[in-house]
């Protein structure tokens, strides 16, 4: 395995020679503990009684646990964490653009300038853009969306001179392709959309929405539609619960209407979930089954959230979450941490192979060296409670 961290604000990676890895029992309890080298590199024999692993990290000025229950020996990929104390190697820029010419010729549209939508007739965006020393800047995306389907939608790309910091966009900035309507057509009520590319830089091109669902197949050959449904469900011992199903598909231009399911399992979730969401943040041992709940999904997973940690746990769509046990020093973090939130629930990406199917091409897309992600995660399927501390 090889362990990374980088930089949030840009593609900067270095080794993560500093982490620990805790490989653990079935009940939880520490069977070993093992640390990268200088190349943040580690290869173990998988000992026989192991059956999770912990990776942690000091990452943002906080630790990082990222825990897989049911691990099987093999490779594990590049395990990567985002660090914003790395900022600071990015080099970085400040652009303005200026954009009131297309906001006096198209005052009913929407203006994206790099994913931001300009509110409120706001006609200029200062945006700081960042890269690793040596490489360009990414190009700016650019966006022109009508609240009316029956108005056409334009999209461009703006290529970033260094030499300039200035940028007046005028029209043909931004109609290098014209937008294609997805009509969509949900089992069940929707909240909220999202449209994107799926491009060797990662998500490019995101349009959030209700009647906006346009994609750009002129500038990309790849393009999705994300759905959201959210459900208020009271509160319980520990605080506010929230419920969202997200159901993302390749929008299929050949089409007139795009039929698609969405999950809406709040109850039935709600319910397997029970003890669960009381025991959140005691790190007790608890018994878990969604395998049930949502339609060939692949893994279960929960994150808990507080000031001086995060922990990301995943793990068979059924089974029992033990107490884990960790490192002294990570122990005591979490012991004095104030929660803030969790979410638990179940996903996957429509495939057959389950969980060690996932993970196999999880760990096949680390190594890739392209942010594009492959066809095997096309069309994504989750439901999950967040539970507000």
């Amino acid at each position: 395995m090889e362990l990374v961290k980088t930089a949030t604000q840009c593609d900067l990676a270095i080794p993560n020679s500093s982490a620990q890895v805790v490989v653990h029992t079935e009940t939880g309890d520490i069977l070993a503990t093992y640390t990268p080298d200088a190349r943040g590199k580690l290869d173990i024999e998988w000992p026989s009684p192991a059956r999770h692993v912990t990776f942690l990290s000091q990452a943002s000025d906080k630790l990082n646990l990222n825990t897989r229950m049911a691990q099987a020996a093999g490779d594990f990929g590049v395990i990567s964490v985002r660090d914003s104390t790395l900022n600071a190697s990015c080099e970085c820029q400040s652009f303005t653009f200026d954009v009131s010419g297309v906001r006096s010729a198209y005052p009913d549209y929407e203006i994206y300038v790099n994913e931001e939508l300009l509110l409120n007739g706001a006609v200029t965006s200062t945006q700081t853009l960042c890269k690793v020393t040596g490489a360009n800047y990414s190009n700016i995306t650019l966006a022109l969306v009508p609240s009316d389907v029956n108005l056409t939608a334009y999209a461009g790309i703006k290529v970033i001179d260094t030499l300039t910091s200035n940028y007046n966009l005028e029209f043909h900035d931004f109609s290098a392709s014209i937008g294609q309507f997805v009509d969509l057509v949900p089992s069940s009520a929707v909240d909220s959309y999202r449209t994107f590319a799926n491009t060797a830089e990662g998500r490019k091109h995101i349009i959030n929405g209700f009647n906006t669902t346009f994609v750009f197949s002129g500038l990309y050959e790849d393009n999705y539609i994300q759905a959201y449904r959210h459900v208020n469900l009271g509160s319980n011992s520990k605080g506010q619960l929230r419920y969202t199903a997200s159901r993302r598909l390749r929008a299929d231009l050949n089409v007139s209407s795009q039929h698609f399911e969405i999950a809406e399992n709040e109850n039935s979730l709600l319910s397997a979930l029970s003890g669960f969401l009381e025991a959140v943040g005691d790190n007790q041992s608890v018994t878990y089954d969604l395998s049930e709940i949502g339609v060939n999904r692949a893994s279960f997973f929960t994150s808990l959230y507080a000031d001086s940690f995060q922990w990301d746990v995943g793990g068979p769509l059924s089974g029992v979450l033990p107490s884990f046990t960790l490192p002294t020093a990570a122990a005591e973090t979490i012991e004095a941490g104030v929660l803030s939130f969790a979410v638990i629930g179940s996903d996957g990406y429509m495939q057959s192979g389950g969980l060690e199917k996932l993970r196999e091409e999880l760990a096949t897309e680390s190594r890739s060296g392209t942010k594009k992600r492959p066809a095997y995660f096309d069309n994504y399927d989750s439901e999950y409670i967040f539970l507000d501390f």
